[in-house]
């Protein structure tokens, strides 16, 4: 019996542990954008929020399609009876009501015209184009956050590796330092002071190493994946930096035209007027078809397990004459809905073009940071040259070499800030024209490409 329950505990194990290991093997140990791209667009709660949202729209689609299709119902019904009462008729006795009595009846019932649920329908296939375009906002809204995610990873990896390398040779130059001192080449004020900016070095570097663990966690999280997910990131910030392939006003009437925001604000007021229309064609009558068929035993002087059927059919027209005004009432509020949901997209629009400015003017900031770092960098590497020849030649105090590499350094991680935020203001204009920023960065750039030439 022993041996039975062990062996039933060790398949658990080994059951759990290999479920662990399969989801485990569902995420790669190292991700590239387009990867990370991907796993957010199916893991994110965001996008799965607003796909449950269209998902609800489309089901709210299908009951209006219903109120439009025939309506079929059935009954049916059987009775037993103790003690029907008789009664002679010539003297003839009979029942009025057979002792078991059966009955079925279907009903066919459709709408031939109905302004009500015509309008209802139309309103909401547009409520169904507007959850889709919020759907595809939030798409990209995720897409553009995973690229900033991206990136900070990328810029704050090449910090550590910086600032790593800053500390390595502040450790070689105070050894030399200590050297020169045992011989009496150096005082010890020099020491303390390599040994004091080792010291900040080090903080430095710590906390570019925060920073790198927080923007991993962060972009784990945007992904929908455990922030504890032992995975590393592999990409490069380095590329080529021109224009943008649109100008100010071509980007502008680009995102009006594509942003799926702006294109969910006009379904939704076109929705809105629907629903006021179908208020106040209630007012209008309301004609429809209907069909009976009927089964039961026959009732009266005979075998009451005779069956009988019946059947009719009929138009029928309805009218509300008066209901209070509570009709004309509700046909006010959507009024205005209609004028709240008008001022909503002319509100969106105005921040559509904002957004669109302001990102146009960061990636031309971006771009001409850019190109001023890279000339920094260079007067920085020459500098450093320079007073490593000088200092072997003897004509330059060590201070004097360290601040030219401290020098060096700084203007190291300001290229690499220059191309982060270049690379952040790209991804942040692609997604203020609406482009589709749930592709790679190959993708969007071919595409704006192609735009600019035309």
């Amino acid at each position: 019996m022993a041996v039975k329950y062990l062996a039933a505990i060790m398949a658990i194990v080994f059951a759990i542990a290999g479920s662990a290991a399969s989801q485990a093997r569902e995420i790669p140990r190292t991700l590239t954008l387009d990867q990370c791209l991907a796993i957010a667009m199916e893991k994110n709660s965001g996008v799965n929020i607003a796909l449950r949202e269209r998902e609800m729209a489309e089901l709210s689609r299908t009951e209006a399609m219903g109120k439009a299709l025939p309506d079929l119902d059935l009954r049916a019904s059987y009775t037993r009876a103790g003690k029907n009462p008789e009664v002679e008729f010539f003297g003839t006795k009979f029942k009025l009501a057979p002792d078991e009595a059966y009955q079925a009846q279907a009903t066919l019932t459709q709408y031939l015209y109905s302004g009500a649920v015509s309008s209802g329908y139309r309103a909401s296939g547009l409520l169904l184009q507007a959850a889709a375009g919020m759907e595809s906002a939030r798409r990209m809204d995720v897409a553009s956050q995973v690229k900033t995610g991206f990136y900070a990873i990328l810029f704050t990896r090449e910090v550590i590796k910086t600032e790593q390398a800053a500390v390595n040779q502040l450790q070689s130059h105070i050894k030399d330092s200590q050297d020169r001192q045992a011989v009496g080449l150096n005082t010890r004020y020099d020491t303390m002071r390599l040994e004091t900016r080792l010291a900040e070095e080090r903080h430095r570097l710590l906390e570019a190493e925060n920073l790198h663990a927080r923007a991993q966690l962060d972009l784990l999280a945007l992904m929908g994946l455990d922030p504890m997910t032992p995975v590393s990131f592999v990409g490069s910030l380095e590329t080529t930096i021109k224009p943008f392939g649109l100008g100010l006003e071509q980007a502008v009437a680009a995102s009006w035209e594509r942003r799926p925001e702006v294109a969910a604000a006009r379904a939704k007021l076109e929705a809105t007027r629907e629903i006021a229309n179908a208020v106040a064609r209630e007012q209008y009558p309301t004609v429809s078809a209907f069909g009976n068929y009927q089964v039961a035993n026959n009732v009266g002087i005979g075998d009451s397990d005779q069956l009988f059927d019946q059947w009719n059919v009929g138009l029928r027209l309805e009218m509300n004459i008066f209901d209070g005004r509570e009709r004309s009432s509700r046909r006010k509020k959507r009024l205005v809905e209609v004028e709240m949901e008008t001022i909503r997209l002319a509100e969106l629009q105005r921040n559509v073009t904002i957004e669109v400015k302001a990102a146009f003017d960061e990636l031309a900031r971006a771009r001409e940071f850019h190109r001023s770092q890279e000339k920094n960098v260079q007067y920085a590497e020459e500098t450093y040259r320079i007073a490593s020849v000088n200092r072997q030649e003897g004509v330059m105090t060590q201070l004097e070499l360290l601040d030219a590499q401290m020098a060096l350094t700084q203007a190291g991680i300001t290229y690499q800030k220059s191309l982060f935020e270049y690379a952040t203001a790209m991804a942040r204009l692609r997604r203020a024209i609406g482009e589709d920023t749930t592709l790679g960065d190959e993708g969007t750039a071919n595409r704006q490409e192609e735009e600019g030439k035309e």
